[in-house]
């Protein structure tokens, strides 16, 4: 594993086949920046803290440069400006939650 990238989105009700529209949308933008394994996780059991309408969105770069390239992106990226404008705009599907870049740790 490279560099794994988690975002936890927070789906409005009724929201969830708009919300999954969406997250497809994404999909091809990801992968123009070198994204792999990309995943769409929905929370099965949880606590307060992570309700049934909690959604994970995973995704994996070889390599930490990748991460860097998607992270300029944002910002110059027409098409990934687009889809933020739709994900974060107003009457957005879902509230982005928390965004987390994890790596392995060594030796396990």
């Amino acid at each position: 594993m490279g560099v794994r990238m988690a975002a936890t989105w927070r789906v409005h009700p009724g929201k969830q086949e708009e919300f999954v529209k969406l997250a497809n949308d994404w999909k091809p933008i990801a992968q123009r920046f070198k994204m792999k394994n990309q995943q769409l996780l929905q929370v099965a059991a949880g606590n307060t803290e992570m309700p049934f309408n909690t959604v994970i969105y995973t995704a994996e770069f070889d390599k930490g440069v990748d991460y860097g390239a998607w992270l300029d992106g944002q910002g110059t990226d027409p098409g990934m400006q687009e889809w933020l404008a739709k994900a974060f705009g107003e009457g957005a599907p879902a509230d982005l939650v928390a965004s987390t870049v994890l790596n392995e740790v060594p030796g396990f």
